[in-house]
């Protein structure tokens, strides 16, 4: 089982984005609350959907790097500033009670990465097979494949975690005869199809795809996902992912 292709995608190009990165996430950061402020008119529902939107990550940021004392500080700032009647100063203030929080990307980006992409899976719904693999279940027997941002993970590193979440999905699969094929349909399958060609997938161009209905509507038909980013779909039958990846000594083998 090869995931050697991991370990082709480029370093230099994203640090030296790191600067565009940070002010665009602090711009999507202030976007969100923009429309956080104008579906709650009320003072006490709008500190309330802020706690709520920033509550998971919380959740899964190390405690080593940040204590549950300043966490439960921020939250009160977030909770008073939330309040705020204000929409600039709401934005403002917001901001800056998380600031202690931004701060991390630089002091601890690695934690700071792994909490982010754990609370964007709970928030998605999605179940983590671990550190940059999650899935979901869709309609018609579909496993969709979910990546996570890992780009302060070493390569040989993800080789061992991609390895590692195959061998677990497939433990799933052999469990639930439900189960017809997975996929996958992300920049990565476009960016690097060969990581998914060596490991038994097919992989189609979106643009060659009808609308299929068990599609997300952000992908469904479209060559780019929300960040302009081209897509493709790697999928893989039932059968073929199980003789590939469930290991012999599993029960259930298809």
């Amino acid at each position: 089982m090869k995931f050697n292709s991991l370990q082709s995608f480029p370093k230099s190009a994203e640090n030296s984005r790191e600067g565009i990165v940070d002010t665009l996430q602090l711009l999507k950061v202030e976007s969100m609350l923009g429309k956080i402020y104008k579906s709650h008119r009320d003072p006490n529902k709008r500190a309330a959907a802020v706690l709520q939107e920033a509550e998971p990550y919380f959740r899964h940021i190390s405690k080593e790097i940040i204590s549950n004392d300043k966490i439960e500080e921020i939250k009160q700032a977030l909770e008073k500033y939330g309040r705020i009647e204000d929409q600039k100063e709401f934005v403002k203030k917001v901001m800056e009670a998380l600031s202690a929080v931004f701060a991390l990307r630089k002091t601890n980006p690695k934690e700071y990465e792994e909490g982010l992409a754990r609370a964007a899976n709970e928030k998605a719904g999605y179940i983590e097979l671990n550190r940059v693999v999650s899935y979901e279940k869709k309609r018609r027997g579909i496993i969709a494949l979910h990546h996570s941002s890992a780009k302060m993970v070493n390569p040989l590193r993800l080789n061992a975690l991609y390895k590692e979440a195959m061998k677990k999905l497939a433990k799933i699969v052999a469990a639930d005869p439900e189960v017809r094929q997975i996929e996958a349909i992300s920049w990565i399958v476009a960016k690097a199809p060969a990581l998914f060609t060596e490991n038994g997938f097919t992989v189609e161009r979106m643009r060659d795809l009808p609308n299929l209905d068990y599609l997300s509507p952000v992908t469904s038909g479209d060559m780019k996902d929300q960040q302009g980013k081209r897509i493709a779909l790697a999928v893989i039958k039932r059968e073929d992912f199980l003789n590939r990846f469930l290991e012999k000594n599993d029960n259930g083998r298809i």
